[in-house]
């Protein structure tokens, strides 16, 4: 559908289709469920070959394109403030072609989900499409559920690679260190997001932790969520296999809060720096990125 889509529209509509989409989050939620499907079965690279894999790889991409385009649909009016640039926005794109395209991605998704096993691995991939499609018009409303939202569904997705290679239980509880650090990086790096996005979410009544508490409040609170999440990774590893095979999980888990902790640093000394917290939004990446994919092939 989507094919036709962009063979139907001009030039510059494709241009905008494109960047509407967010094409470059494909290669990240590929590579979540690859890592998951590689760590999860024991550092097996069999894994990845499986098709099993390769689908749920689709399908979590395709969750990723289809919610951003959704969420930029009922974001219309924020983004005429925060971003007039985007394509709805700018009205480069008209608002139906981004419903059908999102509306037809989310079917093919959950049709498909219908056909995987186990049902665990239905599970995740119907909570992440029902989380991702009710975040705009519901999630987004309740001040830090926004931010866990999206933290959840991306945590998820290397769980749901165990469960597509056949990893079973033994496969998540493997990368549960990992996913819960994942999930704290995810909403310290919404949370920042929010910051940049204050004035126009105030001006919207969109109640976000920086709308609520402030600038200074939003970052101790994304900090927190940083240390809360070290903490929950290293006690579960260390539950999970013993203080001694825990320490080399602890100095990746240090290293990388340490980074986040600096950055967080870094807006609040530059008095919420607009270009500082951009370069934070980027930077973020990296630790948490790496930390998920050292804590899953540390993993035993």
């Amino acid at each position: 559908m989507s094919q036709l889509l962009l063979l139907m529209l001009p030039d510059r509509q494709t241009q905008a289709l494109v960047q509407l989409a967010r094409v470059h989050n494909l290669l990240p939620s590929f590579l979540l469920v690859m890592v998951g499907a590689w760590a999860g079965s024991g550092r097996d690279l069999a894994a990845l070959r499986a098709p099993g894999v390769w689908l749920m790889s689709l399908l979590s991409g395709g969750i990723a394109v289809s919610s951003c385009v959704f969420n930029d649909y009922f974001d219309v009016q924020v983004d005429r403030a925060n971003a007039p640039h985007k394509p709805l926005a700018s009205g480069v794109l008209p608002l139906d072609i981004a419903l059908l395209l999102s509306s037809s991605v989310y079917c093919a998704v959950l049709i498909t989900a219908c056909f995987m096993e186990p049902s665990q691995l239905r599970s995740i991939i119907a909570l992440s499409a029902g989380a991702t499609l009710l975040y705009t018009p519901v999630f987004k409303k309740l001040t830090a559920i926004k931010n866990a939202t999206v933290a959840v569904v991306i945590a998820l997705a290397p769980l749901g690679g165990a469960l597509a290679a056949g990893a079973g239980e033994a496969g998540v509880m493997r990368l549960l260190p990992a996913t819960l650090f994942a999930f704290s990086g995810v909403m310290f790096r919404e949370i920042v997001m929010d910051l940049t996005d204050l004035e126009g979410d105030r001006a919207a009544g969109i109640k976000t932790l920086p709308v609520m508490i402030g600038q200074r409040g939003a970052l101790l609170a994304a900090t927190c969520c940083v240390l809360a999440g070290a903490a929950a990774a290293l006690a579960s590893a260390t539950a999970a296999w013993g203080p001694r095979a825990a320490a080399a999980r602890a100095a990746v888990v240090v290293l990388a809060t340490a980074r986040l902790g600096q950055l967080s640093f870094g807006i609040l000394k530059s008095g919420f720096d607009r270009a500082v917290m951009g370069s934070a939004i980027e930077e973020s990446l990296k630790p948490v990125g790496l930390c998920l994919i050292l804590l899953s092939a540390l993993a035993p």
